[in-house]
């Protein structure tokens, strides 16, 4: 096995968005997230949103980037395809996915275990992303 000698990590994932005041709406007010960083970067008013997880490290952040006539293309198709944009992990699904359903957040997959491990839950934000909830 290759062995790396840096100290290179995860640091900012991003999630792409159609509308950033209506995903910040929902990442902060259904699931909870915190605002680490909100500032513009340019002129036609597209701002770097950087959100931390209601638990976990904040030194990770979630960055609802504006989506492009190209990428909203690509959303689109991978909705329709059933791929989530990214995962979230969870302690607890059964009790995540109650949460969320009480805060309105829809799901278009109850917790199912997967055959590759864990279970699995997705739901929808905001801007048609699937998000997949597991937990190992």
């Amino acid at each position: 096995m290759r062995r790396y000698h840096h100290d290179m990590r995860l640091s900012v994932v991003s999630i792409p968005v159609l509308d950033q005041d209506r995903a910040l709406r929902f990442y902060r007010d259904h699931l909870g997230f915190g605002v680490h960083t909100d500032s513009p970067v340019d002129d036609a008013g597209n701002r770097w949103i950087a959100l931390v997880a209601p638990e976990g490290t904040k030194d990770v952040h979630l960055l609802l980037e504006p989506a492009d006539d190209d990428t909203a293309v690509l959303m689109a198709r991978r909705h329709e395809q059933g791929i989530p944009t990214t995962v979230f992990g969870c302690d607890d699904i059964d009790r995540d996915y109650e949460l969320l359903r009480a805060a309105q957040v829809v799901f278009t997959m109850e917790p199912t275990e997967m055959p590759y491990g864990g279970t699995d839950a997705v739901f929808e934000d905001s801007e048609g992303n699937l998000i997949c909830l597991h937990q190992d």
